[in-house]
C-alpha cells in the first residue's frame, strides 16, 4: 500500500475522533447515508445513530485506529491487510446501523445483510503471505478477524470472540517471544501491533457484552429490512418515514429461548463462510458413526471413567449440573469440528481432519473423541470424565473447565494448556515427551510418559500445584512445595 492511499486510511479514521467530539457538543449526526464517509453513516432516520451504534464508533476511533497506526510500522503486508480489517469493521458497522432500524430478518435477508462483512473477512485472511518476514504478525490478524462473526452466534455471542482471540493469541505469542531479547525498532513495532491488535479484539468483546449480550439487538418497532433497502436505494430515507420520531434505543433483549430457533441453513451457511474465508458451499458436514473408519495404528483406546457399553445406559450421576440436555451434534463449521454434548459416547471417531482444521469437544461427557491425522488445533471444553485421543496437533492442545477428563497423544504436540481443570491426566508419547504444559488454576494433573525404553512401563508424574513464595532481596521468589515424609 502506497503510503498516499494509507494516509487516506488515517484521515478517515481521524474523521471519527472529530465527529464524535462534534456529536457530544451539538448532539447531531452528519447528512444522509449515502453521501456519508467511512463509519459515519447515520440511521435509516436520518437522526443521531443509535447507542449501540454511537459506542461501535467509540471503538472504531480508539483500539481501530491505534492498530491500524501500529500496522503502519510494521511493514507494507501489514498496512495491506489492515486496509481489509477496516473494511470489515466499516461492512460491520453499517451492518449495525440496519439492525438499529430494522426488525430481525428473515433467514434468506440475512446472508444479504453480511456479504460485504464476509467479503472483508476472506480479503483478510487471504492477505496472508507465508513469506513474508511478519507471517506470525498477519496471522494472528487473519486468526483474530473471523471474531466479527459474532453476528450470528446466539444466544452467546461473547464466547465466540474470546475464542477467536485465544486462536489469535497463539501466533501473538509467537511474535512476542520472537521479539522479546531482540533489539531494534522493527522488534518493538510487532510488539506493539500485537498488543494493540489484541487490544482491538478485547475491546469487540466488551462492546458486545454491553449491547448485543444475547445476539445482535434488532429493534423491536423496526422496520423490515426490505423497506430499509428500498429506503436506502432510493436516496431519501427520512422522507420514507413519514416524519416520525427515530426509533427508540433497542429494548434489552428476551432470555434465550429453544422454542423458535433459526433455521440452520441460512445462519450456518454465514458463519461458515464468516469463519473459513471461503465459500459459503463449505456449509455444514456432519459426521455419522457408520461414515468413519478406525483409529490409526497404536491408537490407545480409554475408556472413559462412568461410560456404558452400547445398549443404553445413563449419563454418570455428577453430569447433568441441571441444565437442560442438548442433542448431541458433531458437524464441520468453516475450518472447526464441533463435537457438542454427546454423553456415554464410547468411540466416536473423527478421521476426516485436515491440517488446517482444528477440533472443539464441548459439554461430553462420559465419552471418548477418536481423531486421525495431523491437525491445527483442538480444545477440550467444559467435559466431564471424558477421553481425547489425537495423532498430533500443529498448534498444540487446551483444556478448559474439564473435570475427570484424559489427553493421549500417540504423535507429536507443542504445547498443552490446561486451565480450571480437576482430575486431567496427559498420556504422552515419547515424541510429545518435550511438550510445554502450560498450567493454571487446575489441581490433580498427572503426565504420564513412556520409560526409558520401550519395554519398561510408563511413569507418572504430577504437575506441581501448590507454591511458596518469600520476599528475598527485594523481590519475590516463587518455588513450588516440596512435601518430605
Amino acid at each position: 500500500m502506497s503510503d498516499e492511499k494509507f494516509s487516506v486510511l488515517l484521515g478517515r479514521l481521524e474523521h471519527v475522533t472529530r465527529r464524535l467530539e462534534s456529536m457530544e457538543m451539538s448532539g447531531t449526526a452528519s447528512a444522509s447515508l449515502a453521501s456519508a464517509s467511512r463509519f459515519t453513516a447515520p440511521s435509516a432516520t436520518g437522526s443521531a445513530p443509535s447507542a449501540s451504534v454511537a459506542a461501535f464508533d467509540e471503538l472504531v476511533a480508539s483500539c481501530l485506529q491505534a492498530y491500524v497506526a501500529a500496522a503502519a510500522k510494521v511493514g507494507p503486508e501489514a498496512q495491506n491487510q489492515a486496509a481489509h480489517v477496516v473494511a470489515a469493521f466499516d461492512a460491520q458497522r453499517r451492518f449495525l446501523v440496519v439492525a438499529s432500524a430494522c426488525a430481525r430478518p428473515t433467514p434468506e435477508e440475512l446472508p444479504m445483510l453480511l456479504a460485504d462483512t464476509s467479503k472483508a473477512i476472506a480479503q483478510t485472511q487471504a492477505a496472508v503471505d507465508r513469506r513474508a518476514a511478519d507471517f506470525n504478525c498477519l496471522n494472528a490478524v487473519s486468526e483474530g478477524i473471523a471474531a466479527l462473526g459474532w453476528v450470528v452466534v446466539e444466544p452467546t455471542p461473547v464466547p465466540h470472540i474470546d475464542e477467536m482471540k485465544n486462536a489469535s493469541d497463539f501466533y501473538s505469542t509467537k511474535v512476542l517471544m520472537a521479539c522479546k531479547n531482540e533489539p531494534g525498532d522493527a522488534p518493538a513495532a510487532r510488539v506493539a501491533f500485537a498488543s494493540a491488535w489484541k487490544a482491538l479484539l478485547t475491546g469487540l468483546g466488551a462492546y458486545v457484552k454491553e449491547h448485543h449480550r444475547t445476539g445482535v439487538s434488532w429493534a423491536p418497532r423496526g422496520i423490515p429490512v426490505a423497506q430499509y433497502d428500498a429506503a436506502g436505494a432510493g436516496g431519501d430515507a427520512p422522507a420514507k418515514k413519514a416524519g416520525g420520531p427515530p426509533p427508540p434505543p433497542p429494548a434489552p433483549p428476551p432470555p434465550a429461548a429453544d422454542s423458535a430457533p433459526a433455521p440452520a441453513s441460512g445462519l450456518a451457511a454465514v458463519f461458515g463462510q464468516l469463519n473459513s474465508g471461503a465459500s459459503v458451499t463449505a456449509g455444514l458436514r456432519h459426521v455419522k458413526k457408520g461414515d468413519v473408519s478406525a483409529p490409526p495404528a497404536g491408537v490407545a483406546t480409554i475408556k472413559a471413567a462412568g461410560a456404558t457399553h452400547a445398549g443404553g445406559g445413563v449419563a454418570h450421576a455428577g453430569a447433568g449440573v441441571g441444565a437442560a440436555a442438548r442433542p448431541p451434534r458433531t458437524a464441520l463449521e468453516g475450518k472447526k469440528w464441533m463435537v457438542e454434548h454427546h454423553t456415554n459416547e464410547p468411540s466416536l471417531k473423527l478421521d476426516k481432519v485436515k491440517l488446517s482444521e482444528s477440533v472443539y469437544v464441548f459439554k461430553c461427557v462420559g465419552s471418548t473423541v477418536l481423531v486421525s491425522g495431523k491437525v491445527n488445533n483442538l480444545t477440550l471444553d467444559s467435559c466431564h470424565k471424558t477421553c481425547l485421543v489425537f495423532e498430533s496437533a500443529m498448534a498444540g492442545i487446551e483444556l478448559v473447565n474439564c473435570q475427570g477428563c484424559k489427553v493421549q497423544v500417540t504423535g507429536t504436540v507443542s504445547t498443552i494448556s490446561v486451565d480450571k481443570c480437576d482430575g486431567t491426566q496427559l498420556i504422552l508419547s515419547r515424541e510429545a515427551m518435550g511438550a510445554d504444559i502450560i498450567s493454571a488454576k487446575s489441581s490433580e494433573l498427572n503426565v504420564v510418559v513412556p520409560g526409558e525404553t520401550d519395554e519398561d512401563e510408563y511413569k507418572e508424574h504430577a504437575i506441581a500445584e501448590q507454591f511458596i513464595s518469600k520476599f528475598v532481596d527485594g523481590k519475590y521468589v516463587t518455588k513450588t512445595v516440596d512435601h518430605t515424609a
